[in-house]
């Protein structure tokens, strides 16, 4: 049909281990949903489907940025030193499995 529906978004949100797991990730799911349904059909077409997983995705790395912001910072460092620290550990970590 040219567009994925709510149900089948589950699906491969769940393919994509991207379901929620809050209540409060079920509702801004279901926020950036309406904000991509631009018809509010509840169906989406290809191009409101990738701006959506480009949403989740952003805010995804938004959510762990604040995280580790925040380990750091009760740590003692800045957020500036964060992004430093942050960055040396990508650059040590070559296959970017989160190890070193």
């Amino acid at each position: 049909s040219g567009t994925v529906s709510q149900k089948e978004l589950v699906q491969v949100f769940a393919d994509r281990k991207m379901l929620p797991r809050t209540n409060r990730e079920r509702e801004e799911l279901m926020s950036m949903i309406r904000r991509v349904d631009t018809e509010g059909d509840g169906e989406l077409t290809f191009q409101q489907y990738v701006r959506l997983v480009r949403t989740i995705e952003n805010e995804q790395k938004r959510r762990i940025w604040r995280q580790r912001v925040q380990w750091g910072q009760e740590s003692g460092f800045s957020e500036q030193e964060v992004k430093e620290l942050h960055e040396s550990f990508d650059l040590a970590d070559a296959d970017g499995g989160g190890l070193v």
